[in-house]
């Protein structure tokens, strides 16, 4: 969604790039667990991470959405969280699996 349809009079200090970074580490923290590759978890999230900005790159102006090379940024750091988050709970609970 644009980020003008974000609502952050809840939660004032809340932006895109917060948005990115949590949405990230919930799939790397989630697909790690399932995977348990560090390296094919990464590199699958960042493909992903970049190709929706490319496919907001070529949507029509109308829509509201435009490339943003720091959108990617704050997925990466979204997804090494989630994966530095599941192996910190799988090395104190064991393996949730």
């Amino acid at each position: 969604m644009p980020t003008s349809d974000i609502d952050t009079t809840s939660v004032p200090f809340i932006n895109d790039k917060v948005v990115h970074a949590t949405v990230f580490a919930g799939l790397g923290f989630l697909w790690h667990q399932y995977k348990k590759s560090i390296i094919g978890v990464s590199f699958g999230l960042f493909l992903y991470a970049v190709g929706s900005e490319i496919m907001q790159y070529l949507l029509p102006e109308s829509f509201g959405r435009s490339f943003d090379v720091m959108d990617i940024v704050a997925d990466v750091c979204g997804i090494l969280l989630g994966i530095v988050v599941s192996i910190i709970v799988n090395s104190k609970f064991g393996d949730l699996k």
